[in-house]
């Protein structure tokens, strides 16, 4: 009772904070979705730019499927696709807590811990600029998870493989997710996801021709029109590295060496997560494995903002709550990411750029590099501990 009583209390403050902020909601990424995707009538979609309270003007960047599933919202009120999209990523992210423990093997107090974990969630870093924003990666995030957990069938892959194809037809990020069939042996599910995401690029090629050549032709690969790399909320290694230099690192031989340790490290956690046990959906290795996956994602994309970073919600499960959570080091791991993720890092380096606020050089550095190397330090972690101890199994 107390769990869903603070997970009330958790939502009605939330709703408080939208009724009644003038600047920290300004839900700027659903105004793009809702207001953009209106574009794809007329062909105006990639001529959309959004000028709301941020100071640079936001043009649509998603794929052409992305406009044909968002076009709904555009024939919706706005207050009632805001409140829906609130109620809706809060759902999500309660059923991504409950998807991640059942991932972990948990069946005992499942919905108690996913209350108390949403209810605490809402105010990290990720989640709350998602709220804030109006952005769709908690819906990513669950149906990902969903896709992993439908893995244990045949059908279940094919079926999670076309999901993770269509969500990276919406989205291009999920589709890094895709690499964790044939990591744990099940290659139908990323073959699934290549011929679901094909398919909505024929059929948007079919009915929206200049739209879709337009993006495939010339815009998916223009990072500019995502945002500058070196921005602090921009917490990949392209970020980090550029505000270390203080110029654009590009994708030069920095950024190559810096991604090279990344999916060193990251093959190495791989290699340390048990695949061969016949229970990955139940005993942690599964999403142990997407998670890897999931870090690798957020390093070596030349943006990955601090929204984009949801998944330490249910890396926190992992460390916490799954069977890893008695090796050495995961308590340690977990609260360092709850420290980092709860005081918000980035937007407190950013509060102080706003307001002129000097900072010393190696605060400035470190604080902005934080996610990333912390990232870093999750995935050595995996591949050394996992290499030295049995898995421990958690009640």
């Amino acid at each position: 009772m107390w769990a869903t009583a603070l997970l009330a209390a958790s939502v009605v403050a939330r709703v408080l904070w939208v009724a009644l902020s003038t600047n920290g909601a300004n839900f700027v990424d659903l105004h793009v979705y809702r207001d953009g995707a209106a574009g794809l009538a007329d062909g105006s979609l990639y001529d959309f730019v959004y000028h709301g309270p941020t100071a640079t003007p936001l043009p649509f960047t998603y794929p052409p499927f992305a406009a044909v599933v968002l076009y709904p919202l555009s024939l919706l009120p706005w207050d009632f696709v805001l409140w829906a999209w609130q109620f809706a990523t809060i759902a999500a992210l309660f059923a991504s807590v409950v998807l991640a423990q059942r991932l972990c093997g948990r069946t005992d107090g499942v919905y108690a811990v996913a209350a108390v974990g949403t209810a605490v969630a809402i105010w990290c870093e990720p989640v709350r600029v998602t709220l804030d924003y109006g952005q769709i990666n908690v819906f990513l995030m669950l149906g990902t998870l969903a896709a992993v957990w439908w893995a244990k069938t045949r059908r279940g892959r094919i079926l999670g493989g076309v999901l993770i194809g269509l969500m990276a037809a919406i989205k291009l990020t999920p589709a890094i997710s895709a690499l964790w069939y044939p990591a744990v042996r099940r290659p139908l599910g990323a073959i699934a996801a290549a011929a679901s995401f094909a398919a909505t690029v024929v059929g948007c090629w079919a009915f929206f021709p200049d739209i879709t050549k337009k993006y495939f032709g010339s815009l998916i690969g223009d990072a500019d029109r995502i945002g500058q790399p070196g921005l602090v909320m921009n917490q990949s290694l392209r970020g980090a590295l550029d505000r270390v230099v203080g110029h654009d690192v590009g994708t030069g031989a920095v950024w190559i060496v810096a991604v090279v340790v990344a999916v060193a490290l990251a093959v190495a956690a791989w290699l340390a997560v048990p695949q061969d046990g016949g229970n990955g959906r139940t005993d942690g290795s599964w999403l142990g494995v997407l998670l890897i996956i999931a870090l690798l994602g957020l390093l070596v994309s030349p943006i990955s903002w601090v929204h984009h970073w949801v998944w330490l919600i249910p890396l926190a499960v992992w460390l916490g709550l799954g069977p890893w959570a008695r090796r050495p080091g995961a308590r340690t791991l977990l609260v360092c990411w709850a420290v980092v993720a709860g005081a918000g890092v980035p937007w407190l380096l950013r509060l102080a750029e706003q307001f002129d606020v000097a900072l010393p050089t190696g605060v400035r550095t470190v604080g902005g590099a934080l996610w990333g190397l912390l990232a870093l330090a999750t995935l050595a972690w995996i591949a050394v501990v996992g290499r030295r101890t049995p898995a421990v199994e958690t009640a």
